[in-house]
């Protein structure tokens, strides 16, 4: 709207100013069919669509997107391929992620966003873990 013309009264029994519309359209997208559902589309942190709604992985505040979709802090003291690094920032050894046991204080290393999707290396081949 680019001018005062053809106004629309919505609503005028309000004590206060309203602070903001919200507008949603019968044709948005169906959050049922989205493929952040299951398992977070396989994101360690975030699970973000594209506008094809492809998914698009990302991580919160100051932590960065490895090649495997999980999130690690910019300087983090952990060894990217021999532990898994705590939502708080602590490290653990990758043997003790997804063992059923928690070790992490904030019971990162057992979520099923990640644990549903982890593989190992054996024997030089990439396993995926179920």
């Amino acid at each position: 709207k680019y001018t005062g013309g053809e106004v629309k009264v919505l609503r005028s029994d309000t004590a206060h100013q309203p602070m903001g519309i919200m507008v949603v359209a019968n044709d948005t997208n169906n959050c049922e069919l989205s493929s952040c559902k299951i398992m977070n589309g396989g994101c360690h942190d975030l699970c973000l669509l594209t506008a094809d709604g492809q998914v698009n992985c990302s991580c919160r505040g100051e932590r960065m997107l490895l090649d495997d979709n999980r999130c690690v802090a910019k300087n983090s003291s952990c060894n990217i391929h021999t532990e898994f690094e705590c939502g708080n920032g602590d490290c653990i050894g990758y043997h003790l992620a997804c063992d059923g046991i928690v070790h992490c204080k904030d019971k990162s290393d057992e979520k099923q966003s990640y644990c549903g999707k982890k593989s190992v290396i054996l024997g030089g081949s990439n396993v995926e873990v179920k």
